[in-house]
Formats: C-alpha cells, sequence, structure tokens
C-alpha cells in the first residue's frame, strides 16, 4: 500500500466557523469562538447537531436569523477544506464567570 505523500507531511489542521444569513449567505468568520463540538449522524433526519462556546463579544449574532457552519480545514496543502454541517442557534444562553467574562 502506498501512502498519499500530501498526508505524510506536517499539517496544521483547523476548524473553521462561518456566519450566515437566513438563506447561507456568508456574513463573516465567526470569532470569539472558545469550545466547539459537534456530531453527524448520516441516519437521521436532522443529520446532526453542535454547540459553540463563544466569548462575550457574541459578534453581532440575529439569534433568530443567523446560522453557523462549521468547516475543517485538514491543513494540507493542495486538500481543500470541507463544511461539516450548517446549524441554526436553537438556545442560546448567556452565563457570566468569575473575572467577569461572558460566554
Amino acid at each position: 500500500m502506498r501512502i498519499n505523500p500530501k498526508l505524510s507531511r506536517n499539517r496544521s489542521p483547523r476548524w473553521r466557523f462561518t456566519l450566515l444569513d437566513d438563506r447561507d449567505v456568508e456574513l463573516r468568520d465567526l470569532t470569539g469562538v472558545v469550545t466547539s463540538s459537534g456530531e453527524i449522524a448520516a441516519r437521521e433526519r436532522l443529520g446532526g447537531s453542535a454547540s459553540l462556546v463563544l466569548d462575550e463579544r457574541g459578534d453581532g449574532i440575529d439569534w433568530m436569523k443567523h446560522r453557523v457552519r462549521f468547516t475543517y480545514d485538514p491543513g494540507i496543502m493542495g486538500v481543500e477544506p470541507w463544511p461539516m454541517g450548517t446549524y441554526v442557534f436553537a438556545s442560546p444562553v448567556k452565563r457570566h464567570r468569575a473575572g467577569g467574562r461572558t460566554t
């Protein structure tokens, strides 16, 4: 078996989060993502779910209209990033923590 040389080099994989409007038109990169998780369920009607924790900026999100697209970039030169899912914000929660940090 021969290994593709692109896959054997050093790489820097990363996630990109893009804020979309209600027609899935890109607005901007969603900054301030502290943590995220997602699940793809190919056999399920909704196809999966995801969650985000954002810092106090909130990035001007209209929680009733906007969506977020999760995109995986494998960090390999010549390999294009691919979207993992587009999600609707369902239940935003504002939390206050010690040190004044809000998520």
